[in-house]
């Protein structure tokens, strides 16, 4: 008994440290992809604001109140929009299909994570 209660404690502790906090992962730069739109870069920031760019290295990130959060398998964005010559901010939620280090994917974008 004691060696199953053992083993219990040691494979719980090992998924534990498998898991991935994806609030912490996310904050970086990526390549983001959507079948609607050119690849674009993003920056996701430690203080919940995102950026956006384009490739050009000369133009700089735009954040104008953008704002991100994950609730479980939830990634919420909120973003300037414009309705009816209107400057609003909308927010979006996707669902979080899969997620790791280096690659995540919504239910509509997929991400990269860029080094450089």
């Amino acid at each position: 008994m004691r060696h199953i209660l053992l083993f219990l404690v040691i494979a719980s502790t090992a998924l534990a440290s498998d898991a991935i906090d994806k609030g912490e992962t996310i904050i970086g730069k990526w390549e983001v992809n959507n079948p609607r739109r050119t690849p674009r870069i993003v920056f996701f920031h430690p203080n919940h604001t995102w950026g956006v760019t384009n490739f050009d290295p000369g133009k700089s990130e735009e954040i104008n109140g953008r704002r991100w959060r994950i609730d479980g398998d939830k990634l919420i964005l909120t973003f300037p929009h414009r309705e009816n010559g209107r400057d609003l901010l909308k927010t979006q939620v996707y669902k979080i299909v899969s997620f790791g280090r280096n690659k995540f994917a919504t239910d509509v974008f997929s991400y990269t994570r860029l080094t450089k």
